[in-house]
């Protein structure tokens, strides 16, 4: 029962992370960084973007098709890599005057893209 009362506080007491977009992401950085609740979320929340981005890959990889991006073989990404990319592709989209609304899936995907290029196929 205790377990269930702290999960319930817990999303009663934190802010919902479903389709995070530019507006949030800063939102959370000036509010919540600090709360390890939000913390511990946002953690799940970017390491799953990046680890399904990753399963898309190796999917696209097995398919013989072009991968969306391609990390060196000697890296495992983590949240901190993921954190990073999405952090300078934020400060791109404020620093270019771009909405509020942009979704950060979308940014990290196109961070990787933008770091790892892949060779064309």
């Amino acid at each position: 029962m205790k377990l269930i009362l702290t999960v319930v506080m817990l999303l009663i007491a934190v802010p919902v992370f479903a389709e995070q977009t530019v507006e949030n992401y800063i939102k959370y950085e000036n509010e919540y960084a600090d709360d390890s609740a939000a913390k511990t979320i946002m953690e799940t929340y970017v390491s799953a973007l990046g680890s399904g981005m990753g399963w898309t890959n190796t999917i696209l990889n097995k398919r013989g098709q072009q991968e969306l991006f391609c990390t060196p073989k000697n890296l495992a990404l983590n949240y901190n890599n993921y954190i990073d990319i999405i952090d300078k592709q934020v400060d791109r989209v404020v620093q270019d005057g771009g909405g509020d609304d942009f979704p950060i899936p979308m940014l990290l995907l196109f961070g990787l893209m933008e770091t790892f290029p892949c060779d064309k196929k």
